[in-house]
């Protein structure tokens, strides 16, 4: 290495081949200098140099020479254009366009300044996505539940390895993550500001709670709060409840004199009229303009019967009847009577013996759940429940030990048959099937591969009972290895029995899921026990096309799955059907729906709500169309609890990062600024000599210079 960053190497000729040549031309030009001598040549040493110098120079450039230097260069802008995606993007300051689309506009214009080819786009919430330009961000709607603006910069090097020397990020400055400002240490940040200053006043509904179930003629409360954000003080609200859209009860809440933050609790009470799904709505009403509207209202939903539906609960006393008999009674929206019977006797409910007897009696519930009693009952009680089942009962049946689906007498020709007990000491899980996955029953959480994650990892099962599923059964779970008949054992099916219905949970030890609830906070057990109950109490639909939605309430931007079963003669062939989807004052979109893998007749489609408000779902195909479901779509409480823009964040960020702020009204030098703030860098630069004409050219001119000397001097 020479001063400078100068270094040269040799690549062509090895040393020990250009060694001895040098040598060689050295003797040859000694040589060469004595014959001009004897010859009396004056000078002699004129021509011997210029041969000299001529065959050095060849030597030396046959031995590949390659010199490497540094150099200080200007480096072209390669700029990050990055768009704030999240929720509070919506307000529009009180103007006709939402920040989203201001922030968009400007993002196009930066990037026509730049140059399309030194730019690349990204929109960023609670996380960073690329995309192709700002035109294709047109399509989607600034849904993200949380602004990660610090993060931002860290999470742009995850998805893209382009080396960017600027990051312009168009924001409202809103960072829900608590982080501060970050100092990249790298890019330069500059930061376009959207939206007017916080801090900004604002009212919203938040943590509204109101039961599930309710029933026609008795009062329910619907609970919640008034979040106030920057009150001058004072301020009064007119909280509303409508019921299906009609005004139902209101009350008035005040915020505190002193002004600032505040929650306001109310309490509204309705007696609904009409029973069925019914979207309940609050609604506040400010007595100032409120920039951001979104969070103002929320919904939820309240299914209305006409009267409390009647459980019968008959097991043995034991952990799983502790748990589920818990379960039952505690239920709002059904009254349970439980019948516990072992080997000493009866353990509870003695007077509904005789009830247990009768399947005219019987007849009295909408639903029975036999458990692991079967020994201790009577022929005739378990003779009452088969036949209240073929009569058009609904029933459940646990299986393993001890279960009734091993009964004998009309049991024997039970869609559970042969009932026999089975077991395996190392234990198994329950495999849901394709049927069971695309269906509400099986759903333990809102995403499918959380739903896929809690049933691998729920208590393993030791026994249960044997069963051949009959024709028209649905078999929800299976055991991983064993058959019966010619398919896996049923660890989960219903099956009509008779004008019944009987749903079988064949394997034993549900309540070790119990167990794991309170170990590990897992809604597992109730929430399977809820679907089950919901499944068999609904009124059965014989429609051509069903429905079903992952979940009745979301936040703006989550994913909401749809799971459509359509009978085949309800589709034309090489028809799939596609899903309608209405958001509030919107009309309605439709999506294909794709063919569920590994389950005929079953439809998938997935929708992101792009707006707040209550929407309604179809499934629609040439031979019908579902009944509609609804999904209550709520705002993030953290982005629209101050929508103001963050000028001092934003100001922050950009000074730790070597840009420049901007507001709204000055985003067009931004380019001006990426372009004259330009960094320089020091390069290195490879040359081979061997590649230079000049060099050549020289040992050319050396030997015609030696060639003129010596014809000069009548040599030639």
């Amino acid at each position: 290495m020479l001063p400078g960053g100068f270094e040269i190497s040799f690549q062509g000729m090895p040393l020990w081949i250009a060694g001895p040549a040098a040598a060689l031309c050295a003797f040859a030009v000694w040589r060469y200098y004595r014959s001009l001598k004897a010859a009396e040549f004056q000078p002699a040493w004129l021509p011997a140099a210029l041969r000299g110098a001529a065959l050095a120079l060849a030597v030396f450039l046959s031995a590949g020479p390659v010199v490497k230097f540094d150099v200080e260069r200007e480096v072209s802008p390669r700029a990050a254009i990055v768009v704030d995606s999240s929720q509070s993007m919506m307000s529009k300051d009180g103007g006709a366009e939402e920040r989203w689309a201001r922030a968009l506009g400007a993002a196009e214009e930066i990037a026509r300044a730049l140059g399309g080819k030194t730019t690349s786009f990204f929109i960023a919430s609670d996380a960073v996505r690329p995309l192709a330009s700002a035109e294709d961000a047109r399509a989607l709607r600034p849904v993200g539940p949380e602004s990660f603006i610090a993060a931002a910069p860290d999470e742009i090097a995850k998805v893209s390895d382009i080396p960017f020397t600027d990051i312009i990020i168009l924001t409202d400055g809103r960072d829900t993550s608590g982080a501060r400002p970050p100092a990249l240490g790298g890019p330069r940040a500059h930061i376009v500001g959207f939206g007017a200053p916080f801090p900004s006043f604002n009212a919203g509904v938040s943590e509204l709670s109101m039961p599930e179930y309710g029933f026609e003629g008795e009062e329910f409360e619907a609970r919640g709060f008034v979040h106030v954000t920057n009150s001058s003080g004072g301020e009064t609200f007119d909280v509303e409840l409508h019921d299906g859209g009609a005004r139902a009860a209101a009350a008035t809440v005040k915020a505190p004199s002193g002004g600032g933050d505040a929650r306001l609790p109310f309490t509204l009470s309705h007696k609904p009229s009409e029973s069925g799904l019914r979207a309940m709505t609050v609604k506040i009403m400010a007595a100032a303009p409120d920039p951001a509207p979104e969070d103002d209202s929320r919904s939820a939903f309240v299914d209305v019967a006409s009267a409390r539906r009647r459980l019968l609960y008959i097991d043995a006393p034991r952990w799983e009847s502790k748990f589920l008999g818990a379960f039952l009674s505690g239920l709002e929206e059904t009254e349970a009577d439980v019948l516990l019977i072992g080997p000493a006797g009866t353990f509870k409910g003695a007077e509904l013996r005789r009830t247990a007897a009768s399947a005219r009696a019987l007849s009295e519930y909408n639903l029975v759940v036999a458990g692991a009693a079967a020994p201790w009952m009577k022929p005739a009680e378990r003779d009452a429940l088969a036949e209240y089942a073929e009569r058009g009962g609904r029933l459940i049946v646990l299986g393993g030990r001890n279960s009734l689906a091993g009964a004998g007498g009309r049991w024997k020709s039970s869609p559970l048959a042969p009932g026999s007990s089975a077991g395996d000491a190392a234990g198994f899980e329950a495999t849901p099937t394709p049927t069971g996955l695309s269906g509400p029953l099986l759903r333990l959480a809102e995403s499918e591969a959380d739903n896929r994650l809690i049933w691998k990892t729920l208590p393993f099962a030791q026994t249960f009972s044997r069963a051949e599923p009959p024709q028209g059964a649905s078999v929800h779970a299976e055991h991983p290895w064993l058959n019966c008949g010619a398919r896996r054992c049923p660890m989960i099916m219903d099956a009509r029995w008779g004008r019944g219905r009987v749903l079988l949970f064949a394997f034993d030890g549900l309540w070790r899921w119990k167990f794991r609830e309170r170990e590990k906070e897992s809604a597992a057990y109730d929430r399977l026990m809820s679907n089950a109950l919901t499944m068999m109490l609904e009124t059965e639909n014989p429609a051509p096309v069903r429905l079903f939605m992952s979940a009745r309430e979301a936040t703006l931007g989550a994913m909401l799955s749809a799971t459509a079963h359509v009978e085949p003669d309800a589709l034309a062939e090489g028809e799939t059907p596609v899903l309608s989807a209405t958001a509030p004052g919107e009309p309605a979109v439709e999506i294909p729906m794709k063919p569920l893998e590994g389950h005929a007749g079953a439809f998938s489609a997935e929708f992101v709500p792009g707006r707040a408000g209550v929407h309604y779902f179809t499934a629609l195909a040439s031979g019908g169309a579902s009944e509609p479901r609804p999904a209550a779509v709520h705002a993030s409480p953290s982005e629209f609890r101050n929508p103001g823009a963050d000028e001092a964040f934003m100001k922050r960020m950009a000074e730790l990062n070597g840009g420049t702020y901007f507001a709204e009204a000055d985003a067009g030098n931004v380019a001006a600024a990426v372009k004259k703030g330009a960094a320089r860098e020091r390069a290195s630069v490879k040359k081979s000599l061997w590649s230079m004409p000049a060099l050549f050219a020289l040992v050319a001119a050396l030997l015609t210079a030696e060639w003129v000397a010596r014809r000069r001097g009548g040599l030639v």
